[in-house]
């Protein structure tokens, strides 16, 4: 299977609103790509949007981490984005049967820092998650539906520190890992 890299268009913002945007951003793809969960709606205020996300704890977790680690690594390291990444398990045989993790998506999310304060345009970002989730035929079979994402996802900014990593295959609850 191959992978899909879907390279969104750069979101302009001022450094206050860097984690809202990331938050939005982030749930946005995270929404689009869970099962059974049941949706909930956030203000997102400096964006003048209300978005929606998965509404699950651990979730919710994850993506304030990223939003946080992105914030130091785009502001203090000089980053220019981020990259939302997902994985399939394939097991791969042979005398020991192992476990290999195989990207199957990618959203890349480059950012312009600014010091004056003006709002993000992130409605026409959002539109551009929407048309691009909806083409489905790359998404890896499913062998669990026991969490709202079934598969294992992290977050990077481009070139700087992995922010996070998430495993969400055949367990609950949920298991955090911060990759420094």
């Amino acid at each position: 299977m191959n992978s899909v890299r879907h390279e969104i268009d750069r979101v302009v913002l001022p450094r206050k609103t860097i984690k809202e945007v990331v938050r939005v951003l982030l749930h946005t793809v995270l929404i689009m790509r869970s099962f059974g969960s049941t949706s909930v709606e956030r203000d997102a205020p400096d964006c003048g949007i209300v978005y929606k996300c998965c509404g699950h704890p651990d979730i919710d977790r994850v993506v304030e981490s990223a939003a946080h680690q992105l914030y130091s690594a785009l502001v203090l390291d000089g980053a220019l984005g981020c990259t939302l990444t997902f994985y399939s398990i394939n097991t791969v045989s042979g005398v020991f049967r192992k476990k290999k993790e195989v990207p199957w998506e990618s959203w890349v999310f480059p950012f312009s820092v600014v010091d004056h304060n003006i709002k993000p345009s992130i409605t026409d970002i959002i539109q551009q998650i929407q048309s691009r989730s909806a083409i489905i035929s790359h998404i890896p079979q499913i062998s669990s539906r026991n969490s709202p994402i079934p598969f294992t996802f992290d977050v990077t900014s481009f070139g700087v520190v992995q922010v996070s990593r998430m495993y969400l295959m055949d367990f609950f609850p949920y298991s955090f890992s911060s990759l420094f």
